[in-house]
């Protein structure tokens, strides 16, 4: 399974782009528009444009900048009006950061979620949005999702929190499955049986969000620890070699054609275990024949 994001590329109009609606994430909006002030000014740095936004310290946008601190109403009018949005663009805006506050209070998004697929049109909700995987970013959502395919699953937070080694709580499986379902990357059969939706989530390569970045920085720290695992049951390798620049666009597309390949000559519905593959395969979930 690939990690769900945007269908499109995330551009805007800092760097050339249309609107501040081609982004997913009002921080790589804000990002965008730091690296176009740089380029454009040579070397504008983050105080000169606090400066220029009214504030004598750049230490708010700062903190903004490095997702620290929510942006206030304030700063984002002044970001607003110095970068000429449209009233469109910034009610967008407005809805990303409220987005990012709920989420952090671990409130329900769904409406946000909802206001955001009426920005931009979406008509489909597989297609999930940066802002919607910031949701499943953390790493056991897609294992429970690729787990609720196992024979024998139960939807029982005792018995997945078993499986998956007792490394998250109930109270976190059952948000995770509520999230899930409700941003339709779960649904539920006729005879009520939660089940994988059928369609294929898919990323845009190359693409810096910040939520895939979480992700994959908590995919490598289980990497770390599956080292302990039993030799028979994981692969790591590495090799460290000399290569022309030129030749990484090259490298980076046999990367993700193996990976393809991987995922046609290995993936099964009657798989009994869940395993995570980047340059080494390990088992997030231990044997099945435990009581829960």
């Amino acid at each position: 399974m690939r990690i769900p994001l945007s269908a499109k590329p995330l551009l805007g109009k800092a760097i050339g782009m249309g609107s501040a609606l081609d982004f997913s994430n009002y921080r790589e909006y804000l990002l965008a528009v730091s690296r176009q002030l740089s380029n454009k000014r040579g070397g504008h740095s983050v105080s000169q444009w606090a400066r220029s936004l009214g504030y004598r310290s750049p230490q708010t946008l700062g903190m903004v900048l490095t997702g620290r601190r929510l942006p206030s109403p304030e700063l984002l009018s002044r970001i607003v009006r110095q970068q000429k949005l449209s009233p469109t663009e910034s009610q967008y805006l407005q809805t990303l950061v409220s987005l990012e506050k709920a989420h952090r209070r671990g409130a329900d998004v769904s409406g946000h979620l909802e206001e955001l697929r009426r920005f931009r049109k979406l008509e489909t909700p597989l297609y999930l949005e940066a802002e919607a995987f910031s949701y499943v970013a953390d790493w056991y959502h897609l294992v429970i999702r690729q787990l609720v395919g196992v024979p024998g699953f139960r939807e029982d937070s005792a018995w997945i929190r078993q499986r998956l080694r007792g490394k998250v709580t109930t109270v976190q499986i059952r948000k995770a499955l509520a999230t899930m379902l409700r941003l339709g990357v779960l649904t539920r059969d006729a005879s009520g049986r939660l089940t994988r939706t059928k369609s294929q989530l898919t990323t845009v390569s190359d693409v810096p969000m910040q939520a895939s970045r979480e992700h994959h920085r908590q995919m490598l720290g289980h990497a770390a620890s599956a080292l302990e695992h039993p030799v028979e049951e994981r692969e790591f390798g590495a090799m460290t070699f000399q290569m022309r620049r030129q030749d990484l666009p090259k490298a980076k597309q046999l990367i993700r054609s193996f990976r393809e390949q991987i995922s046609r000559d290995c993936e099964s519905a009657k798989g009994e275990s869940v395993f995570q593959f980047g340059v080494f395969l390990f088992s997030h979930t231990q044997g099945s024949g435990e009581r829960s």
